[in-house]
């Protein structure tokens, strides 16, 4: 954008509206800013103080919900050019946007998916800008012919949380068959997505007494797009009317059984491409860019050929969920903790009550270890960024005599477990000194490709685990996300660790192929970790780190794909399960004073 401001407002438009195609609570809502410029530019950082004011302020006053952090890198300039001239390309000033809310009911959502019984419904296209004109600045129409554009989105914030409001009694509606946000590419775009994920074709007419040309195609305001059943359009018109949201509504278009994308002015067709040529194309972009990437072999892995040699069944929820007196868990969170959210929801569904604190809050005496029955450590965006993730952290907690002693006597209780998850394991891999039974513990590094590795891949439970939240799922084989950097297990020794039993014993996963074999080579083995594992844990089982997520494999709604066996619970919830009943098992002794 041309206007950071105007760019600024837009990321917070976009995020708002794709958190509309769920049931969330808004009271909940939480906006989280990661802002960016290059201080080496004159005047940079001043005027990114007055975007983050102007925009804060906006939201304030327009939109639900509160601000509850604030990040500022001022280091986003790259160096490029050839060896008589270099130039450098410094980023405006800009923004992330992350959001946060509370799901009232993780099952009712919208999607994009057009399915076969969807027949000749009605395409409605939502405008939420105020913007008259269509607006191409940066635009896919505008890249393609070379151009610049100065018109950009005109984005009222209190329009957008008007559509949050409504949305919610659209989608309740049975008649609304598909959500889709339209963002960069404009209506074509989303349109071209709604063609490749469904089972029908899309067929949109613009109307030429509207003024409406190829640029309301690609015109890149903020909006919607609606597969609605024919008798349910009204109803939603006159919703929008009554949210004063009536004249953002047009009806541009309608599906059909050939499977592709037409779109017409007037009379004039002017865009016809079958879902075939749309897959192709997407193929070649995508390809084309891991090319550009580092020309690492790409595969598309078989995640349906899970073998899940358990009951996916949830060993006593609904008892644990209606105890009154339900164990706590304490949630290690320190900055650059992003997994938070995730872990606790996988943890509170099997009736854990989960208490996040810091190591300030240790010292301040506002919490104390011996109160939790177990201690979980969430992923992190490095934690720190630094070059050993979660070390920090670590030698905090070593050189705090304080720290040391009350993470000392947790790790020896026998009533006590822990689980660390992601970037989490590098700081339970700093602090085996204080841990029992970590003497044959590995490394973890950074990957061998030295990229970010964000995708799920393929994990087959050892058979002889100890891991106390693994017991009952040895040897199935499932999907697992990762999102990691530094996620290569090491041993200085690989040799010796081939031929050392005990040490094998602690290593309680390992990546797969497609054959179920033991993956030595990417993309497999996605960091180059050896003997291609992907967590260990302790002698007792009491302490199991995993670099990968399993908190994002509790629901069958999180797969990525289908499986008969996975109705009411994915596959990864068994772990958390099993922490719960070993607490059961193992019942801390009351504390004496």
């Amino acid at each position: 954008y041309i206007d950071p401001i105007a760019a600024s407002k837009y990321a917070v438009a976009d995020a708002l509206i794709r958190a509309a195609a769920v049931d969330f609570d808004i009271d909940s809502l939480a906006y989280e800013f990661q802002w960016v410029c290059e201080k080496k530019c004159p005047g940079a950082t001043q005027d990114l103080q007055n975007v983050i004011k102007k925009v804060y302020a906006d939201i304030q006053h327009k939109l639900p919900g509160n601000i509850t952090e604030t990040k500022i890198s001022t280091k986003h300039s790259t160096l490029s050019g050839t060896l008589d001239i270099d130039k450098t390309s410094i980023i405006p000033p800009s923004c992330v946007v992350n959001l946060t809310a509370e799901l009232k009911d993780a099952r009712r959502y919208k999607t994009g998916m057009i399915d076969t019984d969807h027949s000749n419904a009605d395409i409605v296209w939502i405008n939420l800008t105020s913007s008259k004109q269509p607006t191409l600045a940066g635009s896919v129409l505008n890249q393609e012919h070379g151009k610049y554009g100065e018109s950009y989105s005109n984005i009222d914030l209190s329009i957008i949380a008007k559509w949050i409001e409504v949305s919610k009694k659209i989608n309740e509606k049975s008649g609304t068959y598909s959500y889709q946000p339209v963002g960069q590419g404009g209506l074509a775009f989303t349109c071209a997505q709604l063609v490749m994920a469904g089972e029908h074709g899309v067929e949109l007419s613009l109307d030429v007494k509207q003024n409406q040309d190829k640029k309301a195609l690609f015109s890149e305001a903020p909006g919607v797009v609606l597969v609605v059943a024919k008798d349910t359009t009204e109803d939603i018109r006159a919703l929008l009317e009554q949210h004063g949201l009536g004249k953002h509504m047009q009806i541009v278009g309608k599906t059909v059984k050939n499977r592709a994308l037409i779109a017409s002015i007037g009379s004039e067709e002017v865009i016809n491409i079958s879902e075939r040529l749309l897959h192709e194309g997407w193929e070649y972009q995508g390809r084309s860019l891991l090319n550009e990437r580092g020309k690492y072999e790409h595969n598309v892995l078989r995640l349906n050929n899970a073998k899940i040699l358990y009951d996916n069944f949830v060993l006593n929820q609904k008892q644990w969920l209606a105890a009154e007196d339900k164990p706590k868990v304490g949630m290690l969170v320190e900055p650059g903790a992003i997994g938070a959210h995730n872990l606790a929801a996988a943890l509170s569904s099997v009736g854990f009550i989960v208490v996040e604190f810091s190591l300030a809050d240790i010292i301040n005496h506002h919490e104390n270890l011996q109160a939790f029955a177990g201690l979980v450590i969430p992923n992190g965006q490095t934690y720190q960024a630094v070059g050993k993730p979660g070390r920090i952290t670590a030698m905090q907690v070593l050189r705090e005599p304080k720290l040391k002693a009350m993470f000392s006597e947790f790790f020896q209780s026998p009533y006590s477990f822990t689980i660390a998850v992601g970037d989490g394991v590098h700081i339970l891999s700093e602090l085996r000194s204080i841990i029992p039974g970590t003497g044959k513990w590995p490394h973890v590094i950074e990957n061998e490709n030295k990229k970010v590795e964000n995708r799920w891949v393929m994990a087959k439970i050892t058979e002889g685990t100890k891991s106390i939240v693994l017991q009952g799922m040895q040897g199935s084989t499932l999907p697992l996300c990762i999102a990691h950097k530094h996620g290569q297990i090491y041993h200085r020794e690989p040799i010796l660790l081939k031929h050392d039993v005990k040490a094998q014993q602690q290593l309680i996963a390992h990546y797969v192929n497609e054959q179920d074999e033991i993956a030595e080579k990417y993309p497999y083995n996605p960091n180059g970790s050896v003997m291609a594992s992907c967590g260990f844990c302790s002698e007792d089982g009491k302490v199991t780190a995993i670099t990968g997520l399993p908190e994002r494999g509790i629901h069958p709604t999180q797969l990525p794909f289908n499986d008969p066996s996975c109705q009411e619970s994915g596959p990864w919830l068994r772990l958390f399960a099993n922490a719960r009943q070993w607490v059961e098992d193992n019942p801390q002794p009351p504390i004496r004073f």
